[in-house]
């Protein structure tokens, strides 16, 4: 299928923490409330596969289907990890960017 929806309860719930490993991609929106329980996961599996990135950039390398929205700090840390000198205008840094990854 093109989009599969699962409907979880509490983020906690262990069905969400099996399927991560087989998931191209994980969409978190607006739905998600205010429970500190859910807030806190989520938080912890974005800072997770933001750090993923920048410590191995070989996994995102080749994929066409891919949106990265670093913020600055973390744009800096990606430009550093794949070798991209920290010169030049953002456009020129984003350029270099793209290339090395593909």
């Amino acid at each position: 299928p093109e989009l599969m929806v699962t409907a979880v309860q509490s983020f906690a719930d262990a069905r969400v923490v099996e399927q991560l490993p087989r998931l191209h991609s994980l969409v978190v929106g607006c739905g998600l409330g205010r429970d500190p329980e859910v807030l806190e996961a989520v938080s912890h599996t974005i800072a997770a596969a933001t750090q993923l990135v920048v410590e191995r950039p070989e996994v995102v390398v080749g994929c066409s289907n891919m949106l990265l929205t670093p913020n600055a700090a973390e744009f800096a840390r990606l430009l550093a990890a794949v070798g991209v000198p920290d010169t030049g205008s953002r456009a020129e840094k984003l350029t270099a960017l793209c290339t090395r990854l593909g």
